[in-house]
């Protein structure tokens, strides 16, 4: 995935999966942040003869600014299960399936900005609780419900600079819903996401309409900010490939997201 943030910043991040024993999944994943060319602006707030301070801004004006860069890089390994089990309630209720899928990253993080390196990992987890309101309730027009939970930086990530400091990513969870509709009437998936981080005081929503599982049309939140987007599904022969295009609106800008992805 690829995002131009505000004509600012760039970001990529690049993954990969692969099963693992039959019943895990193991993930590489890539991110990087970078933001070139930022002036270096001198504090003048010394200069206290308004004169003075007017000339040397004049003079460095005239000479150029030097320049500096923001470099932020993490690698995160992830490893992911799916468990599944069967509840029985009982009474008149028929046994149905759950799926809890649970998540682990291990992430290393490497940050460069204007003359300090700093390096910190960090851990974070995460999992889920899926089953199908029909098999529960015995309506089969009620499609799929999901829970979530993770937990970001678990034991606190600290970050080490080489000028001997440290900064700490404080432990932040963030719980979830989701409800995935499919109609039988047309080839047509809906699903509806809302979720909740603790250090935020903004609930994020999202939306997605998936048709014949070809084109996907979104739409949602993201700290108030709001958001759109388009995907297509394509096959590729035997291996699917799907394109993402979505963008963010904020007064600095839209942010646009290119991101895709291929099944080998």
């Amino acid at each position: 995935m690829y995002i131009n943030q505000f004509g600012l910043a760039d970001y990529i991040a690049i993954s990969t999966n692969h099963p693992w024993r039959q019943i895990w999944q193991v993930g590489i994943n890539l991110v990087n942040l970078s933001v070139d060319n930022i002036p270096e602006r001198p504090d003048l707030r010394s200069i206290l003869d308004l004169e003075t301070r007017r000339d040397s801004i004049r003079t460095l004006v005239a000479r150029g600014f030097s320049i500096f860069k923001d470099r932020e890089t993490g690698v995160f390994l992830t490893l992911t299960r799916n468990l599944s089990t069967t509840i029985d309630l009982g009474w008149q209720i028929t046994p149905f399936d759950v799926q809890i899928p649970i998540g682990l990253n291990i992430k290393l993080l490497h940050k460069e900005l204007y003359n300090l390196v700093g390096n910190g990992i960090g851990v974070d987890l995460g999992t889920m609780l899926s089953f199908n309101l029909a098999d529960a309730t015995g309506y089969d027009w009620i499609g799929e419900l999901t829970l979530g939970l993770s937990v970001s930086d678990v034991a606190g990530t600290l970050i080490y600079w080489n000028s001997g400091k440290y900064d700490k990513i404080h432990p932040a969870v963030i719980s979830g819903v989701g409800y995935r509709h499919s109609f039988q009437v047309i080839p047509v998936d809906i699903i509806f996401l809302t979720q909740k981080k603790s250090t935020e005081s903004e609930f994020d929503f999202g939306m997605e309409c998936i048709l014949k599982n070809l084109v996907a049309v979104r739409f949602g939140t993201n700290l108030g900010a709001m958001q759109g987007g388009l995907g297509l599904m394509l096959p590729f022969g035997t291996r699917p490939v799907s394109i993402d295009y979505s963008f963010t609106a904020h007064d600095l800008g839209n942010a646009h997201r290119i991101g895709g992805s291929i099944t080998l």
